[in-house]
């Protein structure tokens, strides 16, 4: 009810209704994080003479490709962690590549996984070129 004379408010009117939602990921994000996942889980299955040199190197570099692109998803400064990104992506390129050479992964598995680095290569040269042009010809950041 209230006291006589106080004005009737609703308090749950002004409060927000929750957290506040997560701002949403790049795509390139998501699609590092599904090849992450993948990736771990194929390296659990290495023999054991590659799964602690090899392996681990697998999954070091995909770590930090992922660390290096959501860095670069909520900073301003994006250039050092998406430079940092395409070099794990380089090494993690070569490493796989020598995970079917030496037979850690099928030639099947390693077609299958092509196309998602591949995929992560393209869209992280994308946003490193588009962070490469000088700030007065790129578009305000709502318009991407």
């Amino acid at each position: 009810m209230g006291f006589p004379g106080a004005a009737m408010t609703d308090s749950r009117e002004k409060r927000p209704r929750g957290p506040t939602p997560p701002r949403p990921e790049p795509v390139v994000v998501t699609r590092a994080y599904d090849l992450a996942r993948w990736l771990l889980e194929r390296n659990a299955r290495f023999p054991r003479s590659h799964r602690f040199g090899l392996g681990e190197s697998i999954q070091r570099e995909v770590l930090t490709l992922l660390s290096g692109l959501v860095t670069a998803s909520f900073t301003r400064d994006r250039g050092a962690a998406l430079r940092a990104a395409s070099l794990a992506h380089t090494r993690l390129r070569i490493l796989i590549r020598l995970a079917r050479d030496v037979q850690c992964l099928s030639h099947d598995q390693y077609i299958f996984v092509i196309d998602p680095m591949e995929e992560v290569g393209r869209m992280l040269g994308g946003w490193s070129r588009s962070e490469s042009v000088p700030t007065e010809q790129r578009p305000p950041d709502h318009a991407r």
